[in-house]
């Protein structure tokens, strides 16, 4: 079905400049309850007239190398379906942030990029999108999986404060969760075939595997491919943050610093949240893990609001206005 004109226009017209004054009202409610964020941002300021300069624009940069990271997945991804070019994918993607940053656990995601698919193949792209999320999640699942066992087993002067506050049942009982998570995503996600064929023997489930049986089109060099930058993507994300951290005068060893990342994106992928609401759970737990090694407090808070105003705040705005170019319900 073709819509007329009017209701292309105001796809295009409306709900896109919306979008963007809801992105732009949500973020200042958030950043004014942050105590710290003018100080934050004033040590950015610092930053940028002396020799740790480059380790922030640095950060910038990368924010476009993830991105971009990330569009050249979702082309793989929806390569059995549709080849979309690199461009109209980062599109896609930002689009998708723009969504998913006032839903919970970022589930508007899935509608924003497959805004960009064409018509036919949406039902279809969606399932291929969900298995390119999982992938990212059992990256995740097997870096915080190593971070919960450097917490359990390093026992240097930092993690033994760990033992005085009896915390480590609580380490040991997520290492046996992480762990079989990580098993079941695994084995979901390299065995897509067999989920289709199972969940087609209970009729309450054959329309949604018949919508999904494009997953049968995966295989395994495609899935590896989809894995690996999966894992490109988070390496990116970690040397961000690290980087930030060494900007803001945070002093952890680096192989410290990398695995308290993963318990940090561990617990932000399993917790459910919203990303607006995310800033104070994100500092609250950077100060619970980086505090560990560091008493530089205000650092690991600013370097927090850092990450979050680069990798999500400033894409969602320009995903926002991408919806402007959107053709949606045009024959293309």
């Amino acid at each position: 079905m073709t819509w007329s004109s009017k209701n292309i226009k105001l796809l295009r017209y409306f709900i896109g400049p919306v979008l963007f004054s809801w992105l732009s009202y949500s973020i200042y409610l958030q950043v004014k309850e942050q105590t710290n964020l003018s100080a934050s941002l004033n040590s950015f300021g610092n930053i940028l007239n002396d020799n740790r300069s480059w380790k922030l624009w640095l950060v910038l940069l990368l924010m476009m190398v993830n991105w971009g990271v990330e569009a050249k997945k979702l082309q793989v991804v929806l390569s059995p379906v549709e080849e979309m070019r690199w461009r109209r994918s980062l599109k896609a993607v930002l689009t998708g942030l723009a969504f998913s940053i006032s839903t919970p656990n970022r589930v508007g995601e899935y509608p924003g990029k497959v805004l960009w698919v064409q018509p036919g193949n949406r039902i279809k792209a969606l399932s291929l999108i969900i298995a390119g999320n999982l992938s990212q999640l059992i990256i995740t699942l097997i870096m915080g999986l190593g971070a919960l066992i450097f917490l359990l087993y390093a026992q240097d002067a930092a993690t033994m404060a760990l033992w005085a506050g009896s915390y480590f049942p609580y380490l040991r009982a997520g290492i046996w969760v992480a762990g079989g998570l990580l098993i079941i995503a695994g084995v979901t996600y390299f065995r897509l075939q067999h989920v289709i064929d199972i969940g087609g023997r209970f009729a309450w489930v054959r329309k949604i595997t018949a919508h999904a049986a494009v997953l049968k089109e995966m295989d395994n060099s495609l899935l590896v491919r989809i894995g690996g930058l999966s894992l490109l993507r988070y390496l990116i994300f970690a040397s961000q943050y690290i980087l930030l951290l060494q900007a803001m005068q945070v002093d952890i060893p680096l192989w410290q610093a990398f695995w308290l990342i993963g318990g940090l994106f561990l617990i932000l992928s399993l917790v459910p949240t919203i990303a607006f609401a995310e800033l104070g759970i994100r500092g609250q737990l950077s100060l619970a893990l980086f505090g560990l090694y560091s008493s530089n407090s205000f650092g690991i808070i600013a370097a927090s609001i850092g990450i979050w105003v680069i990798n999500l705040v400033i894409p969602a705005m320009i995903g926002s206005l991408f919806i402007l170019r959107i053709k949606t319900f045009q024959n293309r």
